[in-house]
């Protein structure tokens, strides 16, 4: 069975506080009760003991109804032969009185059980007073309180200790109610938000205002759905290139059967023609052709470990290198490119086929972009600004700008993200690997959007001398 925090902070602490309320109360309302009877008694007991002590005013009604105003009592007066000698009511005679007992307490005070008189109930007392004559004998004073006064006082002296009780219970049970749902509320925000967690959700709760064990909890398991979603980011790129590397050796072969059959009669081809050898169409194709068949196996091996041979280049030559296989699509798009490369060394160590498919996805990537017609947007002359710099000691930075209309904001926080593209027809792995090429070598590659352009940056170390023995050294 369910026990909930709440009761269980809310109903000991409650209980403990009732308890100790109700006993307060009702020993207070009995206190007060057993107060009240000896006031009672006490104003009996005075009235009495100057009835019965004084011989100086005669025992008459008048007297007697003084006295009744005094103490709240009746009082009969009855001589031996218990005869009514004076009373307090008209109507009480012998025939009423006949069976009051003729016996005087030992103290006036002590009220007997209630008697029935004339359809009422008294408290009855009773004591001797010695009449003027001694000769008559003594006489008897019995003392009738109402049982309805009595009942009424001493209701009156017990129902305020039990109607403060009472409030005071309420006021404690609320409290308690008030104090419990504090504590507890904070702790179900947390339980639902840990079941949100199981579900999938990694959204970060609100922080609870005060700073105590629950906010430190709050924060834990914030950190924990963080560090989740982390994981489930990491799992999930692991599933992609799993799938991507089971589906990849098929694709491979047949892919790389139908490059290889193209070259050949490329290759055919130039050695008949004329002027094949010096074509430069036909020289850009070969190498298309080539650079295709090792992107491929690049692309299909996404994250796998492979082993690569590296060496001293030239960033700068290497870019070079490879404008002319980026020309034709600029053409084609109409895209001025706009080339800044510096005629200072910028030696780098690295693998020369990984490094030329970083740079040539980031910059066809950038021609493509810069020659997309933006619905809606007047028309402007599409440029691809390349620049190959050392704004930073001992680092080389490749950093490519076009002026087309960047990322979609759905996927710009994981532009470099496997499968994550903005284009229709795109994989979503160029950049993806370009950031793992750039990771591989010491570097790293960033984007941003500046002036209505959108850049991609490369930084790369550059080889130093201390860099060359080390690698000398590892090698």
């Amino acid at each position: 069975m369910k026990w909930p925090l709440k009761y269980q902070v809310m109903v000991p602490m409650t209980a403990v506080m009732l308890g100790t309320i109700i006993t307060l109360s009702v020993l207070h309302a009995y206190l007060a009760a057993q107060q009240t009877t000896r006031q009672i008694s006490n104003r009996i007991e005075d009235v009495t003991r100057t009835l019965s002590q004084s011989t100086n005013y005669p025992l008459s009604r008048a007297v007697l109804k003084q006295m009744q105003g005094l103490s709240g009592a009746d009082f009969v007066l009855v001589d031996q032969r218990r005869r009514v000698v004076a009373a307090t009511r008209d109507d009480w005679t012998e025939d009423l009185l006949r069976d009051l007992s003729a016996a005087a307490g030992s103290r006036p005070l002590e009220l007997t059980a209630p008697v029935r008189i004339a359809g009422e109930q008294f408290r009855r007392a009773a004591v001797s007073v010695v009449p003027r004559n001694p000769a008559t004998g003594p006489w008897l004073l019995h003392v009738l309180y109402p049982q309805q006064a009595y009942v009424r006082e001493r209701r009156q002296a017990v129902v305020p200790p039990l109607v403060i009780g009472g409030i005071a219970l309420a006021i404690v049970a609320g409290l308690a109610m008030a104090i419990a749902s504090r504590v507890t509320r904070p702790l179900g925000l947390l339980r639902e938000q840990v079941a949100q967690i199981a579900q999938g959700d990694f959204q970060p709760m609100t922080l609870p205002a005060r700073d105590d064990e629950v906010r430190q909890l709050a924060v834990a398991v914030n950190q924990m759905a963080v560090t989740l979603a982390q994981y489930e980011d990491r799992i999930r790129h692991t599933e992609q290139i799993r799938t991507l590397a089971q589906l990849g050796g098929g694709l491979a072969h047949q892919l790389r059967n139908a490059v290889t059959g193209a070259r050949m009669a490329l290759d055919l081809h130039r050695a008949d023609c004329p002027q094949g050898q010096d074509d430069e169409s036909l020289a850009v194709a070969t190498r298309q052709m080539i650079l295709m068949e090792q992107y491929l196996q690049r692309f299909l091996t996404l994250g796998a470990t492979r082993q690569s041979s590296r060496q001293e280049l030239d960033c700068a030559q290497l870019v070079a290198h490879l404008l002319p296989l980026v020309q034709p699509a600029a053409r084609h798009a109409a895209v001025q490119l706009d080339v800044r490369l510096t005629t200072d060394p910028v030696p780098v160590q690295g693998d020369r086929d990984a490094l030329e498919h970083l740079a040539l996805n980031i910059l066809l990537n950038a021609i493509e972009a810069a020659g997309a017609i933006q619905p809606g947007v007047e028309p402007h002359p599409a440029e691809v600004c390349v620049t190959v710099s050392t704004p930073r000691p001992a680092h080389v930075t490749l950093t490519v700008s076009d002026t087309g209309p960047g990322p979609p904001p759905e996927i710009a926080s994981r532009l470099f993200t496997p499968f994550v593209t903005g284009k229709p027809d795109g994989a979503g792995l160029g950049l993806a690997v370009a950031k793992e090429v750039a990771e591989n070598h010491g570097g790293r590659i960033t984007w941003h959007r500046d002036d209505r352009r959108t850049v991609f940056v490369v930084e790369l170390p550059l080889v130093s001398k201390g860099n060359e023995r080390g690698e000398t050294a590892g090698r």
